[in-house]
């Protein structure tokens, strides 16, 4: 029984691959919203979740002096956020493989003379019991997952949007990246700077121009 049970629990350990392939796809999600809207691409060159861990490394631990940034706590807690099989799921599991430890409660009690054809009944029918409370169980959780992702979401967004002083603290950490922030809008002025030097060069070269001629003409 304890081989049986260990082998039946060992496969749930490939949950935690799942739980964490799950979170980042939300977490890709928001990366996506940073990049698109918030123009954060050119913060790092990170992308995906690894995105988030950049950015959070990034802001400073004080933007308004003398208090903790909220902007970089909400940046920090949603970046260090994991779903794991062992914190998330494992104990609500693990109940349901008590039928599969011997002289527990919940097991099935044997003869007082048991054959071999008992003995691989009662093993059968223990496990099949275990799979099918454990089935049953991670049907329960199935919607967990998604709300853990969507609230942990909510809280990064109550963190640097709507708690107090975001704004301020806003202000000064993208003055401080605007170069890497509005890249396009840059370009744009250093285009139209490069537009007006030339502009005023032909001005000043025809100016001296028609000076010249009337100097030659009075002449």
């Amino acid at each position: 029984m304890n081989e049986i049970r260990a082998h039946l629990s060992q496969h749930f350990l490939s949950l935690d691959d799942g739980l964490k392939r799950s979170l980042d796809r939300v977490k890709s999600q928001v990366v996506e919203v940073l990049i698109e809207k918030g123009n954060f691409g050119g913060l790092t060159e990170a992308r995906g979740s690894e995105l988030i861990k950049a950015i959070a490394l990034l802001i400073p631990d004080e933007l308004i002096p003398g208090q903790p940034s909220r902007v970089n706590f909400g940046f920090q807690m949603l970046a260090e956020f994991e779903l794991s099989y062992r914190g998330f799921v494992q104990h609500r599991i693990r109940q349901h493989l008590d039928g599969l430890t011997p002289n527990d409660p919940a097991t099935l009690p044997l003869s007082n003379s048991p054959n071999a054809e008992q003995v691989l009944s009662n093993l059968k029918t223990a496990h099949a019991e275990a799979v099918y409370k454990c089935e049953n169980a991670l049907e329960d959780l199935l919607c967990e997952p998604s709300q853990t992702a969507f609230a942990i979401v909510e809280e990064f967004l109550d963190r640097i949007f709507r708690a107090a002083d975001v704004d301020s603290e806003w202000q000064i950490f993208l003055y401080d990246v605007r170069s890497h922030v509005w890249v396009e809008q840059f370009k744009q002025i250093g285009a139209q700077t490069q537009m007006r030097r030339e502009w005023l060069t032909s001005v000043e070269q025809a100016t001296a121009a028609n000076q010249s001629e009337l100097m030659q003409f009075l002449n």
